[in-house]
């Protein structure tokens, strides 16, 4: 066992004496004795979702915003808030090139999510809207919730 002073700084832990990084091996248990207000609920650093607009207000922002625009934009709501779309992220293996790993992600919008197309042209840009990547399906043990505006 080796008996440490260490100081939490920048998201890191650094010897207090000698003021380098500690370095922790993966899956490494400790334990630690913390003064009552050094935990937080939350963490500052990751994201929370900014003003969520209701459905006149957000569906009003497009309208003005692209009926400025007096560029033959079209635009439709394609999701309402509330709805889930899915994700995947495979690992392959660096030899074989095979999938190893999978993990599935749910991202639950919390505004409607419109869709504009400028002109003559085929494809469509989202418009931007809060949303939450709430849920991960597969072992990814310690998941924690990612708050976006996209």
């Amino acid at each position: 066992m080796k008996k440490l002073k260490l100081i939490y700084k920048y998201g890191r832990l650094y010897d207090k004496e000698t003021k380098k990084r500690i370095i922790i091996n993966d899956e490494t248990c400790l334990s630690i004795e913390l003064p009552k207000d050094a935990t937080l609920d939350e963490d500052p650093k990751l994201g929370k979702p900014g003003a969520i607009k209701g459905d006149y207000d957000l569906a009003k922002e497009v309208f003005d915003k692209f009926y400025k625009d007096k560029d033959n934009t079209s635009y439709w709501r394609i999701l309402r808030a509330g709805n889930s779309l899915y994700f995947e992220i495979g690992i392959k293996d660096e030899v074989t090139s095979k999938k190893k790993d999978e993990m599935v992600f749910r991202l639950t919008l919390l505004e409607d999510l419109y869709l504009k197309k400028k002109g003559g042209k085929k494809l469509g840009d989202l418009y931007d809207c809060q949303c939450v990547i709430d849920t991960c399906y597969g072992d990814f043990p310690y998941f924690e919730k990612l708050f976006a505006n996209h």
